[in-house]
């Protein structure tokens, strides 16, 4: 055999073969509970979760005690958000709800 036959000879081997059984890359997936909402036509927004102390603690106008209180962030401007997400007696946790 030529060097030149072996060297196309080569090369052909190295290449993916196209078909069925060629792999493609991975999409990425949706967590389960995305999906779930999309097919139920419903909409996720961000919020947060904030809870406080048995006496309460005032902060960016509202109270916050051992009951948790949802915010939607679009409620909040930038200011109320890290007065609450700064103050150490709330504990204050991101969250997705149906809109």
């Amino acid at each position: 055999m030529s060097e030149q036959k072996q060297e196309q000879a080569a090369a052909q081997q190295q290449e993916p073969q196209a078909g069925p059984e060629a792999k493609q890359p991975a999409q990425p997936q949706k967590p389960a509970a995305e999906k779930r909402a999309q097919k139920k036509g419903k909409q996720k927004k961000m919020a947060l979760e904030v809870r406080g102390p048995v006496r309460g603690r005032w902060r960016a106008g509202r109270k916050f005690g051992p009951d948790a209180v949802v915010i939607p962030l679009e409620e909040l401007d930038q200011a109320a958000r890290a007065a609450i997400e700064a103050d150490p007696l709330l504990s204050v946790r991101e969250m997705e709800v149906e809109a």
